[in-house]
């Protein structure tokens, strides 16, 4: 039983499958793929919806039973009295190291399109990669005013060469201005719909303030893993995955003496954050060793 159909979820269900494995994958929302399915609405990054599509063609070929629409329970486990459960239910972003948090909004609520465009936005990127400029973007080709700072030296530092410097174009031709070295520390209402972002330089200390009408906040991700947390307990693992064996390509150890009924083990952003190809490759090395 596989909890999460993200890229890292359907990997493990398409591989558990190939080996001859009776697989049912659960999946919360009404279509699979998960965070990448955002990650696809970016202006040059559509092409990502195939890694989902592919795998989403594989284990419907390969028979898994797909659950979409059901947010899978300690209860739907026991239910099916499984061998082994793969929690991939991904991470929520995380804001709440951010004093005033509830000022703000996270990357993926924007790209989403759960919560609507500012007209004046502040785009926080605080790990490098892509929802920050993703966000940064939207606003500025929305015609509204899109600022973006970065608490690292450079755009995208993240992120691989190649992908950079398409950032790097977008922003500029979409005149979204860019700051850079500066943390944000938090963030307070000034009233009439206004809001206050108060940064620090990482170079000298230095505080700035800048005001806008919607602060949108890119910190990465904390592991979704109140199930696996809750599975715990009735795992005959105590939910450890052998990361040593993961690694060299051997099979886990089946039990590591506790009273349980199946083995449990996370996959991809639900132990932390990572990117596609990492998730992917938790999937393909621990599902290739079972028997």
């Amino acid at each position: 039983m596989i909890v999460g159909a993200g890229p890292a979820g359907l990997e493990a269900a398409r591989v558990s499958a190939e080996r001859g494995h009776q697989v049912i994958l659960f999946e919360a929302a009404s279509r699979p793929g998960g965070q990448l399915l955002i990650a696809s609405t970016g202006s040059w990054r559509g092409d990502l919806s195939a890694v989902i599509d592919w795998r989403v063609g594989e284990v419907s070929r390969l028979g898994v039973e797909l659950r979409t629409d059901t947010l899978a329970g300690p209860d739907d486990v026991h239910r099916e009295s499984p061998d082994v459960v793969i929690i991939a239910t991904g991470g929520i972003p995380e804001i709440e190291s951010i004093d005033g948090a509830e000022h703000c909004t996270s990357a993926w609520d924007l790209l989403s399109r759960q919560v609507p465009l500012g007209r004046d936005v502040i785009v926080y990127d605080g790990t490098g990669l892509h929802p920050a400029p993703s966000c940064a973007q939207m606003v500025a080709s929305a015609g509204y005013k899109s600022r973006l700072v970065a608490i690292d030296g450079f755009l995208a530092a993240g992120l691989a060469y190649s992908e950079r410097i398409i950032w790097r174009r977008q922003i500029f031709e979409n005149e979204v201005e860019t700051l850079f070295d500066h943390r944000l520390e938090s963030v307070t209402s000034e009233g009439k719909g206004k809001l206050a972002a108060h940064f620090i330089s990482e170079l000298n200390g230095a505080k700035k303030v800048l005001t806008a009408t919607q602060v949108v906040v890119d910190c990465g991700t904390r592991p979704a893993d109140d199930l696996y947390q809750a599975l715990r307990s009735g795992s005959v693992n105590d939910g450890v995955t052998d990361f040593d064996a993961l690694v060299s390509g051997r099979p886990q150890l089946e039990s590591t003496g506790s009273d349980g009924e199946y083995q449990l083990h996370r996959i991809g952003d639900a132990v932390s954050g990572r990117n596609v190809a990492a998730a992917m490759l938790d999937a393909l090395r621990l599902c290739v060793t079972f028997t």
